[in-house]
C-alpha cells in the first residue's frame, strides 16, 4: 500500500480532537475541513518516535521569520546547509540528481520523471514538497513513501549534527525544518540505494537548500510572479532566482515562459554555459483528443516522438509538465543508461498524483 500516494485513500469521519485514519483526503459529499481544524500532520501514525521526529523538525521554523530576515540569510544558507551535510557524510554525493525549479508543476514534474524513470527500471528517489496529508509524502523512494521508523532513526542522527554545527559555526545562523528535512531526504536516499534523486526546489533556486546539489540536470517550470516578497519585487528577479539551479556545461530545459522570465534564463544560460532547451520551441506536443477526458496526445523533440501518450492527470498545464518530465528522460538515457517508449508510456499512464484537479467519482462527479 505504500506506493499508492496517501491521500488518495478515503478519509473516516472523527469527532473533534480524534485523529483521522491514515493518509486520507476527504470522501466525496463530505465538507472540507479547513486549515484551522485540521488534525496535526500524521496525528493516526502511533509510533511515538515519529512523532517526536515530526515535532522536532516542525520545531525548528516554529517562528515565522520576515521577508528581510529571509534575504538577509541568504548569504549564509547554502554555507551552513554543506556543512551539516558534510557532518554526515555527505549522503548527496551517492547518486546523481535532477533539480527542479519554477512557480508552478515542480512536484508534478517530479512526480512525472520519478515514474517514467521507474517504468524503465531505475532505483529512484523522490523530494516533494508540501504533503497533502502525510510528512512522508516528501520522500519517496523506489516506489513506496519513507517508512515512519526510517523518518525517526534519520531525525534522531540528524539532531545532534544539527546541535554540533551551530556550536561550531554559530555566525552561520540556525537550521529550518525545510533544511534538515532537505538533509534528511538526501541521507535516506543514499541508505535505500537510489540510481538518481529526482528533488524540487523549495523557493526560488539560486538561494534555495537544494542548490548544494550539483545536479546532471535542471528543470525550469511555470515562471510567474512567487514569493515577490523575498524573491522579487519583479518578475525579472524571480527568474533570475530560478535560474540559479543551471549549471555549466549541463542539459537544461524550461517551459514556456513570460517574456520577461524568458528573456533571463536565456541570459543566464549563456553566461554559465547551460544547454538549455524549451517546450515551446525544441520539444513539442498537442492533443489527439480533448484534454478534459485525459485524452491521448504527442510529444516530439529532437529526433524522438511519442505518438501514444496518455496521462490520469488533466489540463493543459499537465501537458505541458509532462514534455518537460519526457525531455529531461531523454537527456539521462543519453548519459548511457536507456529509457525506452515503453518506460514512457507506461509511466505517464500509471502516474497517482492526487489533489491537482481530482475528479471523484459519484453523482455529480
Amino acid at each position: 500500500m505504500d506506493s499508492e500516494p496517501v491521500a488518495s485513500r478515503p478519509l473516516a469521519a472523527h469527532a473533534p480532537g480524534e485523529a483521522p485514519r491514515a493518509h486520507a483526503l476527504p470522501s466525496p459529499g463530505l465538507p472540507v475541513r479547513t486549515a484551522e481544524v485540521l488534525p496535526p500532520p500524521d496525528a493516526a501514525v502511533s509510533d511515538p518516535a515519529y512523532q517526536a521526529a515530526l515535532a522536532y523538525l516542525y520545531g525548528l521554523s516554529a517562528v515565522p521569520r520576515s521577508p528581510a530576515a529571509i534575504r538577509a540569510d541568504w548569504p549564509r544558507k547554502l554555507v551552513r546547509m554543506r556543512r551539516l551535510l558534510a557532518l554526515w557524510g555527505n549522503p548527496q554525493e551517492a547518486y546523481p540528481t535532477v533539480l527542479i525549479a519554477g512557480t508552478k508543476g515542480k512536484g508534478s514534474t517530479a512526480a512525472m520523471l520519478a515514474a517514467i524513470l521507474q517504468a524503465a527500471g531505475w532505483r529512484v528517489g523522490r523530494y516533494t514538497q508540501p504533503h497533502l496529508v502525510s510528512y512522508r509524502e516528501r520522500i519517496w523512494a523506489n516506489g513506496a513513501f519513507i517508512p515512519p521508523a526510517a523518518v525517526a532513526a534519520l531525525t534522531a542522527e540528524v539532531r545532534p549534527l544539527v546541535e554540533a554545527s551551530q556550536r561550531r559555526w554559530p555566525l552561520l545562523g540556525t537550521y529550518t525544518t525545510f533544511e534538515v528535512g532537505t538533509a534528511l531526504a538526501l541521507a535516506y536516499f543514499a541508505r535505500v540505494g537510489v540510481d538518481l534523486a529526482v528533488v524540487e526546489v523549495g523557493v526560488g533556486g539560486a538561494h534555495d537548500a537544494t542548490n548544494v546539489l550539483d545536479p546532471i540536470v535542471s528543470v525550469i517550470t511555470a515562471i510567474s510572479e512567487d514569493h515577490l516578497a523575498t524573491l522579487g519585487p519583479t518578475l525579472a528577479d524571480v527568474a533570475r532566482e530560478k535560474a540559479g539551479v543551471l549549471r555549466p556545461g549541463r542539459p537544461a530545459f524550461s517551459a514556456r515562459q513570460p517574456a520577461v522570465a524568458a528573456r533571463v534564463l536565456r541570459a543566464v544560460a549563456a553566461r554559465v554555459g547551460a544547454r538549455l532547451q524549451w517546450v515551446g520551441r525544441e520539444w513539442l506536443w498537442e492533443p489527439r483528443e480533448p484534454l478534459a477526458q485525459g485524452g491521448r496526445f504527442v510529444v516530439r523533440g529532437p529526433a524522438v516522438a511519442y505518438d501514444q501518450l496518455t496521462l490520469p492527470l488533466l489540463g493543459w498545464h499537465q501537458r505541458e509538465n509532462a514534455t518537460l518530465a519526457i525531455a529531461t528522460a531523454q537527456a539521462l538515457a543519453s548519459m548511457g543508461r536507456p529509457v525506452p517508449e515503453a518506460a514512457v508510456v507506461r509511466g505517464l499512464a500509471t502516474l497517482r498524483w492526487p489533489g491537482r484537479i481530482q475528479v471523484f467519482p459519484g453523482p455529480p462527479p
